[in-house]
């Protein structure tokens, strides 16, 4: 991870990114300005990571699914902005091992619960590998939802309260998850509203 390129490459990201989907963030008020806090995302553009964090002032760090980084350019860029490999479509131990990492280091986390892209609102689970690092890293977890891109209009980023798991806390057992998962997939599409469609 480098700090220093990191901010320059998001200060250059901002500069393109908000030309063409100007961001207007709304509850930002909710995301706390240290600590550890795992951002909890619907996933509709591959976009996503880079606007919202641009729309951020700490640090967002990412699992990016490990095809990119068999480029050697590709894997020390994406080292370089703090992102690390996750094995899609499985519980993949080392992303987790990463995440908590991170996070027991009061960092910020980007996840994007669905684990693939959805433009259709219905599709509207959590993969129970989200709701094992929010129970254990003991984060602040702050639901997120992006409304639809439009080239030259406002690309809003609605912040929700953070999920109250503290009655779930050391509990790692199905139902544990099943319940801490329904309640970030709640959080994100009930930050939605009134986002516009």
């Amino acid at each position: 991870m480098k700090p220093r390129l990191y901010k320059f490459i998001r200060a250059i990201a901002r500069a393109i990114l908000f030309a063409i989907f100007p961001i207007k963030r709304h509850g930002a008020r909710n995301v706390p300005d240290s600590g550890a806090v795992l951002l909890c995302s619907n996933h509709i553009s591959n976009v996503d990571p880079v606007a919202l964090g641009c729309s951020m002032r700490r640090i967002v760090h990412y699992m990016a699914k490990t095809e990119l980084f068999k480029r050697r350019w590709s894997r020390w860029f994406l080292k370089a902005v703090g992102a690390f490999p996750v094995v899609r479509g499985g519980a993949d131990i080392g992303a987790i091992r990463a995440s908590l990492s991170y996070l027991k280091n009061d960092e910020m986390m980007g996840i994007y619960p669905q684990g693939h892209r959805y433009r259709r609102d219905e599709e509207k689970f959590v993969a129970s590998g989200t709701a094992l690092i929010a129970l254990k890293s003991g984060a602040a977890v702050i639901p997120v939802f992006m409304a639809r891109y439009r080239p030259v209009r406002f690309l809003h980023i609605y912040f929700g309260e953070g999920i109250e798991l503290g009655d779930l806390a050391g509990k790692y057992d199905a139902e544990a998850l099943s319940e801490a998962a329904a309640r970030i997939a709640k959080g994100i599409w009930e930050s939605a509203a009134p986002a516009p469609r």
